[in-house]
């Protein structure tokens, strides 16, 4: 601790930079779960919520369409690429 400064400061300086590659890793783990979840919208949402996963679903099993198919791509790639600029960021972020 640096002795003259503010607790706000010292929060500011010492630890949200500490904090912010484990909120960054956080945030990552709970967006992926949210893309890739199939049964919260499908229960609390209704059939007029329209979610990814459950689109991806219908598309697949009721429509036997090749659009199911490609929303499942984009959705994979959007997750993966999300998933790999975040290790970038952490990785850049707490390299000391």
């Amino acid at each position: 601790m640096v002795r003259g400064q503010r607790p706000r400061e010292r929060l500011a300086r010492l630890a949200f930079p500490i904090a912010i590659p484990g909120v960054l890793a956080a945030g990552v783990l709970c967006f992926i779960l949210a893309m890739n979840v199939y049964a919260t919208p499908v229960l609390l949402g209704g059939p007029r919520f329209q979610m990814m996963a459950p689109v991806v679903a219908n598309e697949v099993l009721n429509q036997n369409n090749w659009f199911g198919a490609a929303l499942a791509f984009v959705l994979m790639i959007v997750t993966l690429a999300l998933t790999a600029l975040a290790n970038v960021v952490v990785v850049r972020r707490c390299s000391y």
